[in-house]
This record gives C-alpha cells, structure tokens and sequence, in this order.
C-alpha cells in the first residue's frame, strides 16, 4: 500500500490529488473488509463456527480463499475480527455515545435512551443481514465463549463499563430527588440489567426475538417502584 502511494506520488502534481487518491484506495480497502465482514457474519449467525467451511465463505462472500484470508490469515481470525467488530465494536459504541438527558428525571431519561438504543442495534442486524433475529445473535455471542480465546473475560470488562455508566445515571436521579434515597443504586442498576438479559435470554430459548414493547413495560414498573 505504502509502495503505491509512492508511485502515485511521482505521478500526481499536487497534493490534494495524492489525499484524495489515498482516501478512495482506503475507502476501497474498507469496502472489501466489510464484505468479507458480512458474508462472515451471516454464516456464523446461521451456523456453528466448527461447520463453517473455506467453501462456505467463499460462495457467501464472492471471493477466494486467498482473498478472505489475506488480513485475517484464518478462519480462526476472521471469526475473531466478526465478533469484535458486530458484538464489542457494537457494544463499546454505545459507551462512547453522549447521552441527553432531561434534568428533573435524568435515570428516566437514560432508561428510555438504553431502550432506544437496545432497538437501534437490534435494527443494525437486521439491516446488516436480511432475516437475521437477536434469537441467532444471542446464539452467535454463546458460540464465541467456546471458539473466541478471552472472550467471556472481555465481556465481563465491557460489562462492567456498561453497568458502571448505569450507576451514574442513577446517582443523578439521586441527587436531583427523582428517585427514593433509600435505594441501593448499584443494586437496582442490576435489576434492570437482570430484566434484560433475563428477557433476552428467554426470547432465545423459544425461538423468538427481544420485545422491547415488553422489557419497556418492566423496567417502567422497576422505575415507579424506586422513584420518589
């Protein structure tokens, strides 16, 4: 890459030229991850990674073996590249988003907001691939704790993180006397959470998809119950 940029620069006379050239090959670059990236994805979501085979990839992707391979070197390493970039790329980007919220209720406010953003990813999936459910999603994240090498300790992390910005929330609708000052927000924090996974869970073992309808009805009886 860095030898054709230099070809390019004997050739072009200004250096917008060279910026603009740069930016498509990167662009282009991208493209070709991404497709590998989806095709990828959508075979581990329908099938177990120990079923996935060269020949699969290749006919899902459109490209060859050597094509597939030639960032990732294995399936091993594109398998860990789709779990990085469609579960904690997805997730940790929820962490670094800012967060508006109202002043008088600031933990209603961000409950409403983790909702919303809970339906936007689902959303993401089903825009990324055609038919695909949070039920095979959940499937995929059960998967990768057997075939992802440090995968539940990177979980764990990000689960902190996410817990952690929960609590914060919580401490403000404290603090501005929206919620009862008797609670234990570290404790009512995880029982919104447990709702979550609980629900998620469920929907996956019938063979269905999170409703986010219902999970809005629980956390909002949670929320009336702790709130002043």
């Amino acid at each position: 890459m860095w030898f054709d940029s230099l070809v390019l620069y004997v050739y072009l006379s200004t250096q917008k030229d060279i910026i603009t050239v740069v930016l498509k090959q990167m662009s282009k670059s991208e493209e070709r991850r991404n497709q590998i990236l989806v095709g990828a994805f959508n075979l581990f979501l329908t099938k177990e990674y120990a079923d996935v085979t060269t020949s699969d990839l290749e006919e899902i992707i459109g490209l060859s073996r050597g094509a597939i391979y030639y960032k990732v070197k294995n399936k091993e390493g594109l398998y860990r590249a789709v779990i990085d970039k469609f579960v904690f790329e997805l997730l940790s980007n929820s962490l670094q988003r800012e967060v508006s919220v109202s002043s008088e209720k600031p933990f209603l406010s961000f409950i409403t907001n983790e909702l919303n953003l809970t339906k936007e990813r689902m959303n993401s999936v089903r825009n990324t691939l055609t038919g695909a459910n949070s039920s095979e999603y959940i499937n995929l994240l059960s998967s990768a704790k057997f075939h992802y090498e440090g995968f539940s300790d990177k979980c764990g992390a990000l689960d902190q993180e996410i817990t952690k910005l929960w609590v914060e929330y919580c401490n403000k609708g404290l603090s501005v006397g929206e919620l009862s000052q008797g609670i234990d927000p570290l404790l009512a924090v995880t029982m919104f959470r447990s709702l979550y996974y609980g629900d998620s869970f469920i929907q996956f073992m019938i063979g269905s998809e999170l409703d986010i309808e219902e999970l809005k009805k629980k956390y909002m009886l949670l929320y009336n119950a702790i709130r002043r």
